[in-house]
């Protein structure tokens, strides 16, 4: 319980020692570290108050199984907390602010716990750099830094993953400008809370996972993945608030990704954008008042399934020069004076099988298109069901398509099949009938049935002849 004032010097220097402690003390305005402990093992640094110095304010070099809690760090000229090359060690419930460079940083360890710290007002937030190996961050506050954690290898990012990479478990990152940033391979982000930064989440390595996290009102985009092979799992994105509503709420522009159960709603850019990738999928997603809900833009070989978007501005989905793009099991709809429930153009070898588009202004637009299969699909209760124009090889077979006062309009198709759809009419409705309308359309085209009537309900009741006629 000593106070050291105005040193030229270190405040307070350990060097091999074992089981020894440094606590209650309190050093102010020091030109040098204020507490060093170095080549150690066991012990604490507990209970102190460091107060405007020179270099870093506590550093623990080549030390290990040391417990450095309760500290508060004000006004550190460089780091608040610097940790080299020491593991198993644990840091607990410290106080790190105003320090001009990283609050607390982490170089070169292992098996280290760093739980329950308020990192705040520094330049730099929690940093771990170089080889880190089995480090658990956990119930951490961060706030008011540029970046609140970043995980980075220094020097030349490795592509050769950790034996046990990073774990980020709950921690609290707030008004940052990139909340998590990752760099390393195989990090687990579980259950984190990310709040009003420009980035939430960025992903810049592979094979890491994402899940559990709430991340809300940042600026340009909740979760970006800029590398493959990462999985999405479970987050909740919200309040995204780019003012020019481009890009995505989660962004992703690296290839082989699973994005899978995240709900995503109320932003005002794309609910889950990827682009210019190949080899994504897109699984069970609630997307849900976004400006768009699901944008493949430039893209190959990419999956959505069983995804759900409702009442976004614009488009549920919106495939936009791509190839080879497949969805299935798929629902959108909204209000039936807003956007599209999927829109294709420019693009070539769509498969859409077994989706739902339904209270929509359209329900499936599709324009330049080159091999496109629609089948199996419900297209209900649109001001217009389905418009196909300027194709070939288009394959519309056994759709549904109710309740539209155009129920399938298709126009300037070539080599194309158009076999047993179900087109009926809603004639109470404030849509009017159905109407089929083919125009510049060569292929095959049979047992498609129109029937005018009540508004129908999927599954259809069986036809009888008289029920139908056919259109060429």
């Amino acid at each position: 319980e000593n106070l050291l004032s105005k040193n030229n010097s270190a405040g307070i220097q350990m060097y091999s020692s074992n089981d020894s402690s440094i606590v209650g003390n309190c050093l102010e305005e020091g030109s040098d570290e204020g507490i060093y402990v170095g080549n150690s093992r066991g012990g604490a640094i507990a209970m102190n108050t460091i107060v405007d110095y020179g270099k870093d304010a506590v550093t623990v070099s080549q030390s290990e199984r040391m417990r450095i809690e309760r500290n508060v760090v004000v006004n550190s000229v460089k780091k608040g907390m610097s940790v080299e090359k020491s593991d198993g060690n644990i840091f607990l419930e410290n106080v790190i602010t105003r320090c001009d460079a990283i609050g607390f940083h982490l170089k070169g360890g292992k098996h280290n716990v760093i739980r329950g710290n308020v990192v705040e007002d520094n330049a730099e937030g929690i940093y771990l750099v170089e080889e880190n190996m089995d480090n658990r961050l956990e119930r951490n506050v961060v706030r008011g830094s540029v970046n609140g954690i970043a995980i980075i290898p220094e020097g030349k990012v490795t592509m050769k993953k950790a034996a046990a990479p990073a774990i980020l478990v709950e921690n609290d990152v707030t008004c940052c400008k990139f909340g998590i940033q990752i760099h390393d391979i195989g990090c687990l982000i579980d259950g984190n809370v990310v709040f009003n930064c420009l980035i939430g989440v960025g992903i810049n390595n592979k094979e890491n996972i994402i899940k559990g996290n709430w991340v809300s009102t940042c600026i340009n985009h909740g979760i970006k993945v800029g590398r493959g092979e990462n999985r999405i799992l479970n987050n909740e994105v919200v309040d995204i608030k780019r003012s020019d509503g481009r890009e995505g709420a989660v962004f992703i522009n690296s290839d082989e990704n699973m994005i899978a159960g995240n709900t995503v709603r109320d932003n005002q850019v794309v609910g889950i954008m990827v682009r210019g990738s190949k080899g994504n999928v897109l699984e069970n997603n609630r997307v849900l008042r976004n400006r768009e809900g699901i944008c493949f833009s430039k893209c190959e070989r990419s999956w959505s399934t069983r995804n759900v978007m409702i009442e976004n501005d614009y488009h549920g989905i919106l495939v936009d020069e791509s190839k080879g793009i497949f969805l299935e099991g798929n629902a959108s709809g909204g209000d039936i004076a807003g956007g599209l429930g999927i829109t294709v153009m420019d693009s070539a070898r769509i498969n859409i099988k077994g989706c739902d588009f339904s209270n929509s202004r359209i329900g499936v637009k599709v324009n330049r298109i080159v091999e496109l299969t629609l089948m199996d699909s419900t297209v209900m209760d649109n001001a217009s069901g389905i418009s196909v124009s300027n194709g070939r090889l288009v394959t519309i077979t056994g759709n549904c398509i109710a309740g539209s006062k155009n129920g399938l309009m298709l126009e300037n198709l070539k080599r194309s099949t158009i076999t047993g759809n179900y087109v009926v009419g809603a004639s109470k409705t404030k849509w009017g009938v159905a109407l089929v309308e083919m125009v510049n359309v060569s292929g095959i085209i049979k047992n498609n049935v129109e029937v005018e009537g009540e508004k129908a309900e999927p599954p259809l009741p069986k036809l009888t002849r008289r029920d139908w006629r056919k259109t060429t």
